[in-house]
């Protein structure tokens, strides 16, 4: 495979990863509307599961990535955050489970952790697999 379609397959990658965040962002966005109208209801709930499902997916993806690129340091810390993440969402719905109430200020922690997640780390992972394309192009065999 050629230079030009190696940036064309890390150009459609990042592109995917970045639709993903965008979807998470809507339902964060979906989920402090709710938290905002004290409607934690089981539509608030559903909100909680398909994150953490969709979340699950997106994970794997970028962990995947994360194998491609053995130059990427921060790869267990970086694992470690996204397990950190589908706790704190599932211990949501646990909560809301026993309690029947949720804190208004959770939706906002998530998004905010989130936010940073996506603006730092992920950003670090797609800046190392660019400098590992640049000096191997045919390390990074990105399936799809």
């Amino acid at each position: 495979m050629g230079r030009n379609q190696w940036r064309a397959t890390i150009a459609r990658v990042e592109a995917e990863l970045s639709a993903e965040h965008d979807e998470m962002a809507v339902m964060l966005s979906s989920l402090r509307c709710y938290f905002a109208a004290a409607e934690v209801g089981d539509e608030a709930i559903r909100i909680l599961r398909r994150l953490s499902d969709y979340s699950r997916g997106h994970f794997a993806r970028e962990e995947a990535l994360m194998d491609l690129c053995p130059s990427y340091s921060e790869a267990s810390v970086h694992r470690q955050a996204h397990e950190q993440f589908l706790t704190r969402v599932e211990r949501l719905m646990e909560i809301r489970d026993l309690s029947g109430e949720l804190s208004a200020d959770m939706p906002h922690m998530i998004e905010q952790w989130w936010r940073g997640h996506v603006d730092v780390v992920d950003r670090i992972l797609m800046e190392q697999l660019q400098q590992q394309f640049s000096v191997d192009p045919q390390s990074l065999c990105v399936s799809g």
